[in-house]
């Protein structure tokens, strides 16, 4: 009997020592949820960390519109497509305000012959012919023009209308001489906003949507020098009193109309719009303009009832747009 009792009390005892305690088995639990709560946290903190931010907000400083050429001195003698340009612009902040300026295209200084000292080169502006052009009583005169920065300002000066030729002159030598008006520019000049028949219409646009995404985007024409002719070139005009607050906003042109596109996922055929001032993406406050390079003139009509495309490209999705549409 006294054998039995003890191998009881001893069966008691070692199963006692097999059973873990209501406190262990509570350490056990709080154990794993602590590390539950760890993991969890630690997880949160890799994924907020490689989240995207927003790109930073790029304020515009563009204070004239982009140049458009007015008319052009062909400056045959001196080298293919070699020119005197006159251009102008408008002020951003008062559309009434225009600025001209002069540039020389294609002029190499060092290949001009007969000419002594470079530094004693001049620019001669006159409302002369070419054939009697007046020294003596020119419009301008910027001297040591081969160290001159080009485009440059001759917004104050009288009769700019009435140039009709300009010379490299050094000291009182003629060195080659060129005349306005052998080719008229498709539009007048950039403060005037008519367009003649040949152009696409003036395409405009209202923006709106989420993260900010509002104002105007316009599509005009200026007229650019290229490869010895003048020519009229499609240009944006952005008016963005608020830009959007995004990981990655991007401009899209499409041709499909905003019903289409609003809330849309993009189409291969939609066409992206890199900003210049930020460097591609769609984040510049601000009143300013830039040459749309993407989109050949003859091709711009095949928008008039499509909508532009703001679009994350982090996230892929919507952010905002708004419809184009043909302004009288």
């Amino acid at each position: 009997m006294q054998k039995d009792l003890e191998l009881q009390m001893a069966e008691q005892a070692a199963d006692k020592q097999e059973r873990p305690s209501c406190a262990s088995r509570w350490k056990g639990v709080i154990a794993v949820a602590v590390l539950a709560l760890i993991t969890i946290a630690i997880s949160a903190g890799v994924y907020f960390a490689n989240q995207p931010k927003d790109i930073p907000v790029v304020q515009s400083t563009q204070t004239e519109t982009s140049p458009s050429v007015v008319k052009v001195a062909p400056l045959s003698s001196v080298g293919d497509n070699a020119a005197v340009v006159l251009e102008s612009t408008t002020s951003l902040a008062d559309d009434r305000a225009t600025f001209y300026y002069v540039r020389l295209v294609n002029v190499d200084f060092d290949e001009l012959e007969n000419v002594q000292d470079l530094e004693r080169l001049s620019l001669v502006l006159s409302t002369a012919s070419m054939s009697t052009i007046e020294l003596s009583d020119p419009i301008l005169v910027i001297e040591q023009v081969a160290s001159v920065e080009f485009p440059f300002n001759i917004t104050g000066v009288d009769g700019i209308d009435n140039i009709q030729a300009a010379a490299i002159v050094e000291d009182q030598t003629v060195i080659a001489t060129a005349s306005f008006g052998q080719q008229q520019p498709s539009i007048p000049d950039s403060s005037d906003n008519s367009t003649s028949s040949t152009l696409p219409p003036i395409l405009e646009s209202t923006l709106s949507g989420s993260y900010g995404t509002q104002g105007t985007i316009r599509i005009d024409y200026s007229n650019e020098f290229v490869n010895g002719e003048i020519k009229a070139v499609p240009r944006l005009n952005f008016d963005l009193p608020n830009t959007v607050r995004a990981p990655g906003p991007y401009l899209y042109l499409s041709k499909r109309p905003f019903s289409e596109t609003r809330g849309r996922r993009l189409d291969a055929e939609d066409i992206y719009i890199p900003l210049d001032q930020s460097g591609g993406s769609f984040n510049v406050a601000g009143t300013f303009d830039q040459l749309l390079d993407e989109v050949p003139l003859e091709d711009i009509e095949e928008y008039a009832n499509g909508s532009w495309v703001v679009w994350c490209r982090p996230f892929g999705v919507y952010i905002g747009g708004g419809s184009i549409s043909a302004s009288e």
